[in-house]
């Protein structure tokens, strides 16, 4: 028996078995990648640190050069996540210019879809608009 452990094993490449195939076959293969390269870890940190920085202290201005960095990125899911941003980036960056928000609408629009689903077929508007304003 040999003195030192055992490597643990590479996961094969998502479709090189036929048992090993699929996104979970992709994830897996992603997570190995992932855990096997320390500096993959410390970009996603830095990047995540800065990004958070960056929505508390609403600095729209270091929106572009984190969008740059996020962009070649190694992680493919913070690549996708940049390229989301970045195909609203009208609307990210107006959430950091400006202080309102619409959540409080969001709220009440939410509270009425799900009085309006437990309604459903029950009654008239009359009704769901008394039940509504009673919930309220």
């Amino acid at each position: 028996m040999p003195d030192h452990p055992r490597a643990p094993r590479r996961p094969q490449r998502p479709g090189s078995c036929p048992a090993f195939r699929g996104p979970a076959a992709a994830f897996a293969y992603d997570l190995f990648r992932f855990v096997s390269r320390p500096h993959i870890w410390r970009g996603l940190r830095t990047l995540a640190l800065e990004f958070a920085r960056l929505i508390h202290e609403r600095d729209g201005a270091a929106l572009e050069p984190w969008l740059v960095a996020a962009e070649t990125s190694e992680l493919a899911a913070l690549r996708g996540f940049a390229t989301g941003l970045r195909r609203d980036q009208a609307a990210v960056a107006a959430a950091l210019a400006y202080a309102w928000s619409s959540g409080q609408v969001e709220g009440h629009v939410n509270k009425l879809k799900l009085v309006k689903r437990g309604m459903f077929g029950r009654a008239g508007f009359a009704c769901l608009r008394r039940r509504f304003l009673l919930a309220g």
